[in-house]
């Protein structure tokens, strides 16, 4: 029995001393320092930060939009490529190898860590900003806005947003499996760089902009899913939220996940994502029942075709003649999405790349791309259409209040419904389990890059990965709400966006090499 304690004692030491060693500490000191100075500077003028940040967002958001937009719509070029060739054959690893998770849960973790707030936030109040402030011409309040407001909404969170992200994955994941590479971010560089990619300063370059970019992102994410709690606590239960309570509150969610990411992926984040799926069906299962049930069944058919038939004009649109909202409604919107969904690149893709061995090309480009984005299509138009209908029957001033908050949509809409305030607490518990399982998802990556690639990073890196996310999202909040968010996510998807671009010649450069 002694021989044992000590036998499992000395392996204990060796597998603690085997975790330290592969601590990357150039990255972890680096990236340490970047968050202090953001940090630190945010609490010695915040106010100067925020107007410095914001000049940043619209020079990025007026030089360099047609970037953004441009490079989304090639980036996402390999999810129809890829699929028709040979190559779609070609596995996430070795030929033997099988998913190591079942369809739902591996679709559910990919929603989970991307959807976010998106379900609550904006699926309520996007519809109804582009109907009421259509940027493409139509008349505001009108059918035409309201069809256009759909194709708009759609085109921000569908194939736009997850086919980067499955790009993304199948950047890291097929080399990395293939060739027994670690799940670094440079290893997306693999198929043009070669060992090159890990050299020096290069590597760390590159995995120093995913790290903060993605804190930047996830920040951003958390930042507006407290947003959303805050007026619901306020409107449901009359809590009032000053910033000390504000602080305590992303103390609690970042507690959440903190926990889960404790836990692993298989005992933390799926079984987190795939909970969560179902009380996100419970609520959508709600809405069509108490909303404008048969007129959300024929706009959803409708959607589908409008969305599909209108993809490439959308995802191209940069209004070149600058008169949407006199010229200002691009750098709201759709920049902003661009650079919210490029922040997230790194770590979505690397999360995916870590979910999705043993699938194929062809299974991860169109499962994580087509499905969530029919997710999208069916949860909006259902969420969208009844807070529309809400709006023209004058029951409450929905637009009137998203206006002052845009927080307050679901909450709002849903007041007058049965069992409306029973949804409100059951739609923010859904909330803060999506936020839950967004920054785990991120933590694991920053967890991954900071041990080199290992895909079993040890819990107190992943830990202390998780603290310096809430602390981030603290610091956006007091600096400036849901603007600093905004445009934290335009300034970080800038460097990313050219990063994208080289992953993009190193794919096909890789795929070159294979023989399927």
């Amino acid at each position: 029995m002694k021989a044992n304690l000590g036998t499992m004692a000395r392996a204990g030491v060796a597998n603690k001393q085997k975790e330290t060693a592969n601590i990357n500490y150039l990255l972890a000191i680096t990236s340490a320092l970047a968050l202090l100075i953001i940090v630190g500077y945010a609490a010695i003028n915040p106010e100067l930060m925020a107007r410095q940040m914001a000049s940043v967002k619209d020079f990025i958001s007026h030089y360099f939009g047609w970037w953004y937009i441009g490079l989304n719509g090639i980036f996402c070029l390999p999810v129809f490529i890829i699929p028709l060739t040979r190559y779609g054959a070609l596995k996430l690893g070795k030929a033997e190898d099988v998913p190591s998770y079942s369809t739902f849960s591996w679709i559910a973790m990919l929603i989970g860590c991307a959807f976010a707030v998106s379900v609550v936030v904006w699926a309520v109040a996007e519809p109804l900003f582009h109907w009421q402030q259509p940027p493409l011409g139509a008349a505001a309040g009108s059918m035409d806005a309201l069809k256009q407001s759909f194709q708009i909404t759609i085109m921000h969170t569908g194939i736009g947003g997850f086919g980067i992200f499955a790009v993304a994955g199948v950047c890291i994941g097929l080399p990395a499996f293939r060739k027994g590479l670690p799940l670094n971010f440079s290893t997306a560089f693999y198929g043009l760089l070669g060992d090159k990619a890990y050299s020096r300063p290069f590597s760390a370059v590159v995995e120093l902009i995913a790290m903060i970019v993605n804190f930047l992102g996830i920040a951003t994410s958390i930042g507006l899913g407290l947003i959303s709690l805050k007026y619901g606590l306020h409107y449901v239960l009359g809590i009032e939220l000053d910033t000390f309570r504000m602080i305590c509150l992303t103390g609690l969610v970042s507690a959440g996940f903190c926990w889960s990411v404790w836990r692993g992926i298989d005992s933390g984040i799926k079984t987190l994502s795939s909970f969560n799926a179902y009380i996100a069906g419970v609520v959508f299962c709600y809405v069509l029942l108490f909303g404008p049930t048969l007129h959300i069944l024929n706009w959803i058919v409708q959607v589908f075709g409008e969305y599909f038939g209108n993809i490439v004009y959308l995802t191209f649109h940069t209004d070149a003649t600058e008169q949407a909202l006199e010229g200002k409604w691009m750098g709201y919107w759709k920049v902003f999405y661009w650079g919210w969904w490029f922040s997230f690149v790194p770590f979505v893709g690397g999360f995916l790349a870590r979910i999705s061995k043993g699938r194929t090309l062809r299974e991860v480009l169109l499962a994580c791309t087509l499905i969530p984005t029919a997710t999208c299509i069916i949860w909006y138009t259902t969420f969208g259409i009844s807070a529309v209908y809400t709006e023209m029957s004058g029951t409450v001033p929905l637009w009137a209040e998203i206006q002052k908050d845009i927080g307050a949509g679901f909450y709002v809409m849903v007041s007058q419904w049965p069992l409306g305030f029973s949804f409100s607490i059951l739609t923010m518990c859904m909330l803060v389990v999506f936020m839950i399982t967004s920054a785990d998802s991120s933590a694991y990556f920053c967890s991954m890059q900071l041990t080199n690639g290992s895909a079993e990073p040890s819990r107190q890196i992943r830990m202390a990965s998780g603290i310096a996310i809430a602390v981030l999202a603290v610091t956006l909040i007091l600096v400036g709400g849901l603007k600093a968010c905004q445009t934290a996510a335009v300034i970080g998807g800038l460097p990313i966006s050219i990063l994208m671009l080289l992953m993009l010649f190193s794919l096909f450069k890789y795929l070159q090499s294979e023989r399927p």
